[in-house]
């Protein structure tokens, strides 16, 4: 009988630890579920900076076209 103990200890050390890493990786992953926003709040957020993006562009675009304006008066300005 002492010959069968050892591999029974350490069979059951071995399914110990499964357990506890797999109890371990389920509760991380049940932690990080909980603390992501949910569905309906990241398409809010997506929506907000898509306009603020948007608004950045017109922006730019509204910038570069007065300075091209302006250098269209310069041109026209100088006698060729």
């Amino acid at each position: 009988m002492n010959k069968a103990t050892g591999p029974l200890i350490g069979t059951v050390i071995i399914i110990l630890v499964l357990l506890l890493g797999s109890l371990y990786v389920f509760m991380q992953k049940r932690a990080d579920d909980t603390n992501k926003p949910s569905n309906s709040e990241a398409v809010e957020s997506s929506d907000e900076s898509i306009d603020n993006e948007a608004l950045t562009i017109e922006a730019e675009l509204t910038a570069q076209e007065k300075e091209m304006d302006s250098l269209e008066a310069e041109l026209d300005a100088t006698n060729y």
